[in-house]
């Protein structure tokens, strides 16, 4: 499981407080009783950002179950083909910074890190989940490669 670090988890919340001041501002100044909603939310997004929201990659029998916040997906292991450990920057590179985003060829999970485990299903769809650490991420790699019927040997 990957869970938001520092600035990534904290960096969220403070803009979230501050619309939810200034929604209830808003309703309280104005007069304008749906802007408790507003700030409502605000508050509960941030509350869930903060304690709840990750990414998980579990290897449960012979699957693995990937999911993070408003996504989930079940590979086969025996349809995995390929993995690898690389180093990460733990950033996303593009316009959305959600924890679940498209990349070229697939998908990648990512709450931060500094470690990657790339792995390909037998469609060539990769999938791209960042752990915390090196060490994780080998943890990760052995767990998904630990069926040889079709993952090939662990790649550096």
């Amino acid at each position: 499981m990957a869970r938001p670090r520092g600035i990534a988890r904290w960096g969220a919340v403070v803009p979230l407080a501050i619309l939810a001041a200034v929604c209830t501002g808003i309703a309280l100044g104005a007069r304008l009783p749906w802007f408790f909603a507003g700030a409502a939310a605000s508050l509960l997004f941030a509350l869930w950002w903060a304690c709840l929201a990750s990414n998980r990659c579990e290897v449960a029998g012979d699957e693995v179950r990937l999911s993070g916040p408003l996504w989930r997906r079940r590979i086969p292991l025996d349809a995995i083909r390929s993995i690898q450990v690389v180093a990460d920057d733990g950033l996303n590179h593009g316009l959305l910074n959600w924890p679940v985003v498209s990349v070229p060829g697939g998908v990648r999970l990512n709450m931060g890190g500094r470690a990657a485990v790339r792995f390909l299903d037998r469609r060539g769809r990769r999938v791209e989940f960042v752990t915390a650490d090196r060490a994780a991420a080998e943890r990760l790699a052995a767990a998904l490669g630990r069926d040889d019927a079709g993952a090939e040997p662990l790649g550096r």
